[in-house]
């Protein structure tokens, strides 16, 4: 994986459903709506980091690069 900005329009999988940060609140807080259901939740750095080391979480770049190598 290359390097990741979060920032309003990242993407990510979380456990199977795909997430877009559509406002930023502070350096290290975002919301992030559920693009199927467009339920919106608030997500810290710490916790998105926290979900990808667990393997939980594949930001939209590493589901490319991914299907890309296939």
């Amino acid at each position: 994986m290359g390097p990741v900005r979060l920032g309003v329009g990242t993407e990510w999988l979380l456990d199977g459903r795909a997430w877009r940060v559509v406002r930023q609140l502070a350096p290290d807080r975002f919301v992030a709506q559920d693009i199927k259901f467009h339920t919106e939740q608030e997500f810290s750095q710490e916790e998105l980091l926290a979900y990808y080391a667990a393997g939980q979480l594949r930001f939209a770049s590493d589901a490319a690069s991914a299907s890309d190598h296939k």
